[in-house]
């Protein structure tokens, strides 16, 4: 039903913005339903700037394309998709693969002994809708480095009573295929400094938006057009406050299964702590019992749910592609050993009226 909702309030915002044309001058201004999504991010991370993006990999990539101070090699995780890791490559970066703590997230251990003086950035992923601690910030500052978090799956996840994101000095957030906000694609990066942000504006909007937030700065003619459509951005607005409602109670849901497996002997994953909120983006755990006896208890106990493999199956760089990168470029090998236990040992949940592998809302 709420997905039947959502889809109906953005045909209406949609049909409503392609029979004014007002809307469509606005959507390259940045004003309207593209103003109106960035300040309800603002509000949600309680940051003073946010901008729209065609894909969080876009956004990623453009991040990374205006450091000040470029950083040659970039911690970030092992395990996450492709796309989190692809703005790193292609502005001329190192990914200095890092280890994962047991929930898939990144370990500041990990973190704190892979920098060194040149190191000027991090990322930092919400595998599966699984927010990140809040001590890289704490390393962030010590530190001195741009912590940049890409919350892709975790729209709706909370830690220690801040939506996730809020601690990150760059918060990235997708509107794309299969995420809890679904506008069809998009997303949009949320941020704490001005300077940043103006540089993103100038090298990856629009003319007419430069010339709105930017008066006092030449017209950039010759940036990159990466911001979102604006059809996802309507459609994303139409339904935030109803999907942040619809990934609460898919988390109570996802909870309350947890601890039925748990208490039945069939999950050994800890229980998240009241400070943690996962969005369960992708529901996984650790089995404890062997899978045909999860299955036959899943039949009996909670039949419209089924086991799935892993959307993500091996750390980035076992990846043939990466791996040829690499010997080209003279990179080093790595291991992260709870990394590959993590893809051969979990499984993942999701229901049976939904057909792949990933959290559909």
């Amino acid at each position: 039903m709420t997905r039947h909702r959502n889809a109906k309030l953005a045909h209406g915002a949609i049909s409503n913005f392609l029979e004014d044309p007002s809307q469509w001058q606005a959507a390259l201004v940045g004003t309207d339903a593209v103003y109106q999504l960035e300040q309800k991010f603002c509000k949600l991370l309680n940051k003073p700037y946010a901008l729209t993006f065609s894909s969080a990999t876009t956004a990623i990539f453009a991040v990374f394309s205006v450091l000040e101070n470029q950083a040659q090699a970039v911690p970030c995780p092992c395990l996450t998709w492709g796309g989190s890791i692809a703005g790193i490559l292609a502005t001329g970066h190192r990914p200095h693969w890092l280890d994962v703590l047991p929930d898939g997230t990144m370990d500041p251990a990990q973190l704190e002994a892979s920098i060194t003086s040149e190191t000027r950035a991090f990322l930092a992923v919400d595998l599966y809708g699984h927010p990140v601690g809040t001590e890289l910030r704490q390393i962030a500052d010590q530190h001195e480095l741009l912590y940049i978090q890409d919350c892709a799956s975790s729209f709706g996840a909370y830690v220690a009573e801040h939506h996730t994101g809020h601690l990150a000095h760059v918060a990235i957030f997708s509107f794309g295929f299969n995420k809890a906000l679904f506008g069809g694609e998009g997303a949009v990066a949320v941020l704490d400094d001005r300077q940043l942000y103006e540089r993103l504006i100038a090298q990856f909007h629009h003319p007419t938006r430069q010339r709105r937030d930017l008066p006092d700065r030449p017209t950039n003619e010759f940036g990159l057009n990466l911001r979102i459509n604006p059809l996802a951005a309507v459609a994303a607005n139409a339904v935030f406050d109803e999907t942040l409602a619809e990934v609460a109670r898919h988390r109570q849901e996802c909870l309350y299964l947890l601890h039925r497996l748990a208490d039945a002997g069939l999950a050994a994953t800890s229980i998240p702590g009241p400070a943690v909120r996962p969005s369960f983006h992708t529901f996984t755990f650790e089995p404890a019992a062997e899978i045909t006896d999860i299955e036959t208890w899943l039949s009996r106990q909670a039949s419209h749910w089924r086991l799935t493999p892993l959307p993500i199956s091996t750390p980035l760089y076992n990846h043939q592609y990466y791996q040829a990168l690499a010997a080209a470029r003279q990179w080093p090998l790595s291991s992260c050993p709870i990394a590959e236990a993590h893809c051969q040992t979990r499984v993942a949940l999701v229901k049976k009226e939904h057909g792949n592998n990933y959290r559909e809302h």
